[in-house]
């Protein structure tokens, strides 16, 4: 098997799939457990992310045998949260310990790499679809906290390049 950061590339393929979906494929698919609920983006709610992310890191590392995430192509941040939580009690605690659940540090992940994409499309002067559901308070907030952003996924990606 070919060493790769899974969770990472897990959050890539569903942040891709989020994007690139019309906003409306979760209301048309009849799946209650694709819709998930937005975690706003702001102090409170990150300073839980980030120490959700250094805990996930830190118990993965602590726990090789729990590393191996499987397949990392999900449909929806609903199915990833349950595929990487469900069969790890030890991660899901480690997530609660913050005060989110693994669902909400899931889906405030994918906010984060949606907010950075459009911060991206920003900078390079274009402009942002409103299919990406992105304000500009997150990508302002993306702009501010983008080398935490980075080290936290960077981290979570090492901890499962096994």
């Amino acid at each position: 098997m070919i060493a790769t950061p899974k969770l990472a590339l897990m959050f890539v393929i569903v942040t891709s799939a989020v994007v690139s979906a019309p906003a409306s494929a979760g209301a048309q698919s009849g799946s209650s457990s694709a819709a998930v609920t937005p975690v706003p983006i702001n102090s409170a709610t990150f300073a839980k992310f980030m120490k959700a992310s250094a805990n996930f890191s830190s118990y993965m590392k602590a726990h090789p045998a729990d590393a191996d995430l499987g397949d990392a192509s999900y449909d929806n941040e609903a199915e990833a949260a349950k595929a990487i939580c469900d069969p790890r009690p030890g991660v899901k605690q480690a997530i609660a310990a913050t005060g989110l659940t693994c669902s909400e540090w899931v889906t405030m992940t994918t906010e984060l790499e949606k907010a950075g994409s459009a911060a991206d499309m920003v900078k390079a002067g274009q402009k942002v679809p409103s299919e990406f559901g992105v304000s500009p308070a997150d990508i302002a907030f993306y702009n501010a906290h983008t080398a935490e952003i980075k080290l936290a996924l960077e981290e979570i990606g090492a901890a499962n390049a096994k």
